[in-house]
């Protein structure tokens, strides 16, 4: 893709995000998938980090605080099968840029859970029906020729992808468990598209927090790089309303500088042909060829 097509592809996505109806944000996985456990049985989010690890490994499915299975209506609970977690004590305040003030943990300390097998008188909720997702070979291929690729993990437990900068790794929800292959891929490409920011790759800032104005930033290159490859796969068209909706969130914190834009879609040119180098080719040979 020359310059000026890739700046006004980026231009469609930009303007599509400032339109009045534009659909929500989805996830890439349908309602209700939360893996196999562990789950906190009252909120029906999944528990995570050493609680997630530490619960999986003790069989656990759902658990939750004694008051909170009470409040779920159960009529008795086996305190001998207490199970001891970690839950934030102290939060410090951050603003970003935007003026939206975020909490972070500082502080830890220890909580009881009781497992979904101390209880009586609660039915886990239905999961809901899995229809498999057919692989889509050009995307299949794009992926697997990305040279240094991070390590890749596939997780029933996973609601969405991540991908880890410290461990230079990316999680991937089952493919089953999305509405779609194109929602699958695109999940796949944008957490690629983060882990051609470590420093063995395209070495960009990955250390901002949630909100910051170098977190907004990056969020902004994984996206508009994961939407040029979805394009080179053929799935861009199924995933365009849902990407401009994902800019739309983050894009109140670059409002204020529009050279935060033009350098965030040239980062992601960088990352996209760091992932795909035969984009680079043929952009090359287009060029040689005019």
């Amino acid at each position: 893709m020359s310059d000026k097509a890739l700046y006004k592809f980026v231009e469609g996505l930009w303007a599509m995000s400032e339109k009045d109806g534009l659909p929500p944000w989805e996830r890439c996985t349908v309602d209700g998938i939360v893996g196999t456990g562990p789950v906190n049985a009252k909120t029906g989010k999944a528990y995570r980090g050493s609680n997630w690890l530490w619960l999986l490994m003790n069989g656990v499915d759902y658990a939750a605080g004694a008051k909170q299975w009470k409040s779920l209506g159960v009529t008795s609970i086996d305190r001998s099968q207490v199970l001891w977690i970690l839950a934030p004590s102290r939060w410090i305040t951050r603003e970003d840029v935007s003026g939206t003030k975020h909490r972070f943990p500082i502080g830890w300390r220890g909580v009881k859970v009781y497992p979904h097998s101390a209880v009586k008188g609660w039915t886990p909720p239905a999961k809901p029906d899995v229809v498999p997702v057919d692989p889509i070979d050009a995307a299949e291929a794009l992926i697997a020729a990305m040279p240094n690729a991070p390590a890749v993990s596939f997780s029933d437990h996973a609601t969405t992808g991540s991908y880890a900068p410290t461990l230079d790794a990316v999680t991937m929800p089952l493919r089953d468990h999305c509405r779609s292959a194109e929602h699958y891929y695109k999940t796949y490409l944008h957490e690629l598209a983060h882990s051609t920011g470590h420093a063995s790759r395209c070495k960009r800032d990955l250390t901002g927090f949630s909100g910051s104005h170098e977190y907004s930033r990056e969020e902004l290159v994984a996206e508009f790089t994961a939407a040029f490859l979805a394009m080179r796969c053929g799935i861009h068209d199924a995933t365009r309303e849902n990407s401009a909706a994902y800019i739309k969130s983050w894009r109140r914190f670059i409002a204020q500088d529009p050279k935060v834009f033009l350098s965030a879609v040239a980062d992601a040119q960088k990352a996209a042909e760091y992932i795909a180098p035969e984009a680079s080719a043929e952009k090359s040979a287009d060029t040689n060829a005019a």
